[in-house]
C-alpha cells in the first residue's frame, strides 16, 4: 500500500515538472501575445488619435496594466519630464529593467530594442509602418512559439510521465 501510494507520489512529482515548464512557456507565449496586441495599439492611438509617441505610451500602459504597461508608463513619464530624454534611449533602458523582470528571449529582446529604433521618425506615415513591421514580427514569433509549445507539449508530457515511470521501476 504505501509501495503504491509511493510510487503515485513519484509519478505526481515528475508530471508537475512537466507541467511547470509548459507553463513557463505558456507565459512567454502569452507575453508576446500582449505585445503584439501593444503594436496594433501603437496604430490607432498614432493613426486615428494623432498621439506624439510618449502620450501613446502612456495611454497605452494605462489600458494594458501588467508589467508591459508599467513599462509602458514609465517610458512616458520619462519622456514627458524636463530632461526631454529621446525616445529610443529611454525605451532602451526600460526595456533592459522590463527583460530582466520577465525573463525574455533573446528574439524577444531584439524585438524591443529594434521598435525604440524603428519609431523614433517624426514623419506619421514612416513611424506607423515600422510599428506595422514591428507588429508583423511579434506576430510571426507568436505564429512560431505556438506551433513549437505544441511540439514540445506533447514530448514533455511522456518523457515527465516516463521518468516517474523508470523512479518508481528503480525504486521497486
Amino acid at each position: 500500500m504505501l509501495q503504491m501510494l509511493g510510487s503515485l507520489m513519484i509519478l505526481l512529482g515528475t508530471m508537475g515538472i512537466g507541467y511547470s515548464y509548459i507553463q513557463k512557456e505558456e507565459k512567454i507565449i502569452s507575453v508576446i501575445e500582449n505585445w503584439e496586441h501593444i503594436m496594433q495599439m501603437f496604430i490607432s492611438e498614432i493613426t486615428y488619435k494623432k498621439q506624439p509617441l510618449a502620450f501613446a505610451c502612456y495611454e497605452i500602459g494605462e489600458k494594458v496594466g501588467k508589467e508591459e504597461g508599467r513599462c509602458l508608463k514609465t517610458v512616458a513619464d520619462r519622456m514627458q519630464s524636463k530632461n526631454r530624454e529621446s525616445f529610443w534611449i529611454v525605451w532602451e533602458e526600460e526595456c533592459r529593467r522590463y527583460s530582466k523582470r520577465e525573463k525574455l528571449t533573446e528574439e524577444m529582446k531584439v524585438n524591443l530594442r529594434e521598435f525604440g529604433v524603428l519609431t523614433g521618425f517624426e514623419d506619421e506615415e514612416i513611424q506607423k509602418r515600422m510599428i506595422e513591421v514591428q507588429g508583423e514580427k511579434w506576430k510571426s514569433l507568436r505564429i512560431r512559439k505556438q506551433k513549437e509549445h505544441r511540439e514540445r507539449k506533447r514530448l514533455i508530457w511522456i518523457l515527465s510521465s516516463c521518468m516517474g515511470i523508470m523512479l518508481i521501476l528503480v525504486l521497486w
